[in-house]
């Protein structure tokens, strides 16, 4: 439950488009996409790439919800 609070506190700071809050969204996701997409791709460059746009997405993204 803690985690899930924490990541509507990061959402909310992310529609604000405070800049720590896409360097926490990085921070906190990053590895576990990269991972995914990896496994998925099994190119490095592809899973790399995708994890990029799919952060970038994700944090630019945020100030469409409530």
């Amino acid at each position: 439950m803690l985690e899930s609070v924490d990541d509507l506190k990061l959402a909310e700071r992310l529609s604000r488009r405070e800049p720590a809050a896409m360097e926490e969204l990085v921070h906190r996701y990053h590895a576990d996409i990269y991972r995914f997409l990896r496994h998925l791709t099994r190119r490095v460059e592809d899973a790399e790439d995708l994890a990029q746009q799919t952060l970038l997405r994700a944090g630019n993204g945020a100030s469409r919800y409530d």
